[in-house]
């Protein structure tokens, strides 16, 4: 057996070598009772430099579009349904304007594994803007805000006949919210909430749709010697074995 023990610390190509606060877990060099013939322990300090680096040179950037609302959505992306939540939006722009969501992923960090439910969670700032169709070609931006320290729970999963990994979101919770700027006055924070949860129960199959279109590909050949297959995950509290 060969063993080595690497610092997973992720920075982006010319930049400097900044670390996360996480500190890493003590991990093993092997795990005896797998019959895999190599194993790899990734920790919590990686995957915060890394979702860190990630960020400063990739955008996560996605949109709700009123056509994406099911009809039965007790929630319609148009001003009349949004002026529920949003008083003064459907007296600013008329009844029935369509509204388009923007979603950017601004912080990206604090990742944790757990062993008893095989989970990850991290936290991070996520921006909305509330965008309404004014004409065929022209948009406004009605309320700008930003969702702060929302946390997911999540797993990995490796995708079907691949070694590439991918997310899928299993809950989302919120810590608070900034209020950048709206075109219709003071929002009513408790019908804002009311919105935010029903957007979050809505919306977590809109990120999720979107995150099958993003994978991040593990090696398949080693030093030109080793070819890796038949990848599997294990979770251990802080650090994921694979």
């Amino acid at each position: 057996a060969l063993a080595f023990g690497i610092k997973g610390l992720f920075f982006p190509k010319g930049q400097a070598e900044v670390e996360p606060s996480t500190q890493p877990p003590a991990m093993p060099m092997a795990d005896a009772g797998s019959s895999s013939k190599f194993q790899c322990f990734i920790s919590n300090y990686l995957a915060d430099s890394l979702g860190a680096s990630y960020l400063q040179t990739n955008e996560v950037h996605f949109w709700t579009r009123p056509k994406d609302m099911p009809k039965s959505s007790p929630v319609q992306l148009d001003t009349t349904s949004l002026g529920n939540f949003f008083p003064g939006m459907e007296a600013q722009y008329g009844a029935g304007k369509p509204v388009d969501i923007e979603y950017k992923l601004e912080r990206l960090g604090n990742f944790s594994m757990r062993e008893n439910d095989s989970t990850l969670s991290f936290t991070g700032d996520l921006a909305l803007k509330f965008w309404v169709e004014t004409s065929d070609t022209d948009k406004d931006v009605a309320v700008d805000l930003t969702l702060q320290g929302m946390r997911f729970n999540f797993t990995v999963l490796v995708k079907p006949g691949t070694t590439a990994l991918q997310m899928n979101v299993g809950s989302a919770s919120l810590a608070g919210l900034h209020v950048e700027s709206t075109t219709f006055g003071n929002l009513d924070l408790l019908l804002l909430a009311k919105l935010l949860n029903q957007g979050i129960s809505l919306g977590l199959p809109v990120l999720n749709t979107y995150l099958t279109t993003v994978s991040l590909p593990m090696p398949t050949e080693l030093f030109g010697l080793f070819t890796l297959s038949d990848m599997t995950l294990k979770y251990h509290d802080n650090y994921l074995e694979a």
